[in-house]
């Protein structure tokens, strides 16, 4: 992890008292036996494909910061 983004992290979570950084491959942990659905685990903004391209670019203040995923139990 970059050390400004841990300086980040740790000013938030001294702030607000919550909040855990986690590289992809924690997240991905997190989602144990379960199978990612399309688009699997990417940024939010790639959620959306189908909006106007100026609706889905994040600015570069909040590009890159955070991903998300849905899965379902395998099988």
């Amino acid at each position: 992890m970059l050390p400004a983004l841990r300086e980040v992290a740790e000013a938030y979570q001294g702030a607000m008292g919550l909040g855990t950084l986690r590289d992809r491959d924690e997240i991905t942990a997190l989602f144990g036996g379960f199978e990612f659905l399309e688009p699997g685990l990417v940024e939010p903004f790639d959620w959306r494909p189908e909006l106007d391209p100026a609706e889905q670019e994040p600015g570069d203040e909040i590009a890159g910061l955070g991903l998300c995923g849905v899965a379902r139990k395998a099988g």
